[in-house]
């Protein structure tokens, strides 16, 4: 087994090979064009497996805004948080979502396109099930009857705004959202694929961070809903790891959420990723011992002291200090790290 980790600077991508197989856990920058040739050495590997699966943690577009780059071939799987419309937090996500792809704001856009490059979509909350790589995975979050308690007052105002937002828009940009509304939710929710959605007009060329198929006001309307929307989607991270320990990939879980509802030290993992560059943590990941942690960031991305003094690990990879690495993996240690570049 061989698991890649490119330096993305404030960004996050895993790979994982095994056999024929291999799973890529994000794949997103919040430079991209600074740090898209790092993805490369994800691509390299990737057709040569007969089976691509993608795990997409959660909505924020530095998560997500690079698979593009990695495989012009459809992936067999993709898993994703669910985005019940019936729900108040998935509601407002695909609200702003919706209205992020229209406008043309930031990354946003590249959603539906990502979604189209996957043969069959699984939506996932707490309590799923799903196989990939030869193992079981459990997903212990989201549980969207919890987030729409704990995020009640943000998503009232994330509701209250966007509506606002969306009375500015044009006659047939409000039609489009409600096509897009309609497919993502669709899409997000009992895992249909995208085929049937119209083509976004901001591709790789058009689609950059200054909003630039938006007016001015919508944009700058956008920039603050955006910052809520932010604590929002990271709050609704999918939690998963393989059933008896293995791997355990926590997205951008909140702080809180970490404190009050997750246990993740209740079994040993052979490699963790750590929630939001490090710089979230909570008494549900006390303890924990792994084999592998990984810290995805760059340098100016402060870690939560705790990793080093409350998370048992045997080895730390920390992309702002190694770069991009790639370790070969027995089923036991010793462990080979290979740098494979430090840009």
């Amino acid at each position: 087994m061989q698991i890649v980790v490119p330096n993305l600077g404030h960004g996050d991508c895993t790979g994982i090979f095994k056999h024929d197989e291999c799973l890529i856990v994000d794949c997103g920058a919040g430079a991209p064009k600074k740090y898209e040739m790092n993805v490369r050495v994800i691509g390299r590997s990737l057709g040569f497996k007969r089976k691509k699966s993608a795990i997409l943690s959660h909505y924020h577009w530095d998560h997500y805004n690079l698979f593009p780059r990695i495989s012009p071939a459809p992936f067999d799987e993709l898993f994703l948080p669910a985005l019940p419309p019936k729900t108040a937090t998935g509601d407002a996500i695909l609200n702003f979502l919706s209205l992020a792809s229209v406008t043309g704001y930031k990354y946003y856009p590249f959603l539906p396109r990502f979604l189209k490059m996957a043969k069959a979509v699984h939506p996932c909350m707490k309590n799923s099930i799903f196989r990939t790589l030869g193992f079981q995975w459990e997903v212990l979050w989201p549980d969207y009857g919890i987030i729409d308690k704990v995020y009640r007052q943000e998503l009232a105002w994330l509701g209250r705004e966007i509506n606002r937002i969306k009375k500015k828009l044009e006659e047939d940009k409000r039609a489009e959202f409600e096509r897009v509304y309609r497919r993502l939710s669709w899409a997000c929710q009992e895992g249909d694929r995208l085929e049937n959605l119209k083509e976004t007009p901001y591709g790789e060329e058009t689609c950059t961070r200054t909003g630039r198929n938006a007016s001015f006001e919508i944009e700058g309307a956008l920039g603050g809903v955006e910052k809520v929307f932010k604590d929002v989607a990271n709050g609704s991270s999918l939690v998963a790891r393989t059933i008896n320990g293995g791997f355990l990939f926590t997205g951008d879980v909140e702080s809180d959420i970490l404190n009050s509802y997750l246990t993740l030290n209740d079994a040993e993992y052979f490699l963790a990723k750590a929630p939001h560059h490090g710089s979230h943590y909570g008494r549900g990941m006390q303890n924990l011992k792994t084999n592998i942690l990984i810290l995805s960031r760059k340098h100016e991305d402060k870690v939560r002291n705790e990793f080093y003094t409350e998370v048992n690990w045997g080895m730390l990879i920390d992309t702002a200090r190694q770069g991009t690495c790639v370790i070969n993996a027995p089923t036991s240690p010793p462990f080979q790290v290979f740098v494979v570049s430090k840009s």
